[in-house]
């Protein structure tokens, strides 16, 4: 809805071609111009379909037919739903092919048009090309926050639940055994239930917490990938979906790759994986100042699997 709100302004300017009509071509061409308009918002913001692109363009068929050379205030239109609706790639693809025809279309029918009409139909989409480029790398570095949060706030709760409902229920076992030696023989039996509950209680917390805290490589090489193209790096990733170390390097490869979109000033990075080692290499300055938080954590986690952690222009692990 939002979006259709920050679009509907631009239809405004769908006034100055129509103001060139009258009589029986103006009926034609506002019913026309008012389809395209509704067909316009409502495509606006919704995912990528061909059913919207081919509705556009069949409401464009006949503003061609009355106005002409005219129709081409259309385009910017047409620029804006393939930005904002389609993958960048794709919608620059559409976009050139567009603009190829449109102008070979001008040259061979109206080039007399070219004169005042090739100046706002490069301009304008340029500009809406540009905007549309800054609000989508803006809502993928948004997401990127959002994916780091969330993260974060699950290692928080796995180390909460680890040490406050695992320690209460370990001191409930403890005390189940203990008053079991010297309890009544009648309460023996319910008391080695509550030792037997408390037990299982504590074992599906670990693996809760374990789920929690262990990523999977695959899913992390993936968020990296991601991560990496929306902070506007470029990134060499391998895919992968099983590995001896998958646990330590996920980790590995999460607080690198945040640490080289936060601090590296990096334009590319590239990750290698072997059988035993995890290198993430950038272009930035390297690693200066003293380590923080993070990397401390990351040492501490390699070493205690006995394996060596080397920073520099990037992290790399040699187990």
């Amino acid at each position: 809805m939002i979006e259709r709100l920050y679009a509907a302004p631009w239809l405004l300017f769908l006034a100055f071609p129509l103001s060139s009509l009258w009589g029986g071509q103006m009926r034609a061409a506002t019913i026309a111009y008012v389809a395209f308009a509704v067909v316009y918002l409502y495509a606006f913001g919704k995912p990528a379909r061909w059913i919207y692109l081919a509705a556009l363009a069949a409401c464009a068929v006949p503003i061609l037919v009355v106005q002409g050379s005219m129709s081409a205030s259309l385009l910017p239109f047409f620029v804006a739903h393939l930005i904002f609706c389609w993958p960048p790639r794709k919608a620059l693809f559409m976009i050139a092919c567009l603009y190829s025809t449109s102008t070979a279309a001008l040259i061979i029918f109206d080039p007399e048009a070219l004169r005042y009409l090739w100046a706002p139909a490069l301009v304008v989409p340029v500009l809406i090309t540009f905007i549309g480029y800054i609000s989508n790398r803006e809502d993928s570095r948004q997401q990127l926050r959002h994916e780091l949060d969330l993260a974060h706030q699950r290692e928080t709760i796995a180390r909460d639940v680890h040490d406050l409902l695992g320690h209460s229920l370990t001191v409930i076992n403890l005390k189940a055994q203990v008053a079991q030696r010297t309890a009544d023989p009648s309460l023996k039996e319910e008391l080695a239930s509550i030792a037997e509950l408390a037990r299982e209680g504590l074992r599906q917390v670990r693996s809760t917490v374990t789920e929690l805290r262990e990523p999977s490589l695959a899913s992390e090489l993936a968020s990296a990938k991601r991560a990496l193209h929306a902070a506007g790096i470029q990134a060499e990733v391998p895919h992968m979906e099983a590995h001896p170390f998958s646990s330590l390097f996920a980790w590995v490869l999460r607080e690198a790759v945040t640490n080289v979109i936060r601090h590296a000033n990096a334009t590319t990075c590239t990750v290698e994986i072997t059988d035993n080692s995890l290198t993430v290499r950038d272009d930035g300055p390297g690693i200066t100042a003293s380590p923080g938080n993070g990397l401390r954590g990351m040492r501490r986690r390699v070493e205690a699997a006995g394996g060596t952690l080397t920073l520099g222009n990037g992290v790399e692990v040699t187990m």
